[in-house]
């Protein structure tokens, strides 16, 4: 896959061999509980840089410690997330219960929530497409 974004994004042929890999079977439950310690988590990133000036290309495939705050850190939340009030949904494609939009069901019950009130939808809740 990184082969074919290198392809890509800097018009380069670039052989998967070459790309420096290094798999996360290293990795240790020990290793795993110390991220979780420091509030980080561990994820398997590929990496792709390409230096204009000396027209070198880095690229790697490893397991890379990111904090949980940050887009790779937490998978959970960036799966299932409302788009208009950014609480956990239950399904895709359902209403958001509480904005009342084709977004999706919201998790949060209607008495706690910021935008709690009515639920005005339109059209056939059957068919929920984007």
């Amino acid at each position: 896959k990184l082969t074919i974004l290198c392809a890509q994004a800097f018009r380069l042929r670039v052989d998967p061999g070459d790309i420096v890999t290094r798999s996360s079977r290293s990795i240790t439950p020990a290793d795993i509980d110390v991220a979780r310690g420091a509030g980080a988590a561990i994820r398997q990133l590929a990496y792709a840089a390409y230096d204009w000036t000396r027209q070198t290309l880095t690229a790697w495939v490893a397991p890379a410690i990111v904090p949980r705050e940050s887009v790779f850190g937490d998978r959970r939340r960036l799966r299932r997330r409302c788009r208009d009030c950014r609480h956990r949904r239950r399904r895709r494609r359902d209403r958001c219960r509480h904005s009342g939009r084709h977004s999706f069901d919201c998790a949060r019950s209607g008495g706690d929530h910021p935008r709690a009130g009515p639920v005005y939808t339109t059209g056939d809740s059957r068919n929920n497409q984007f």
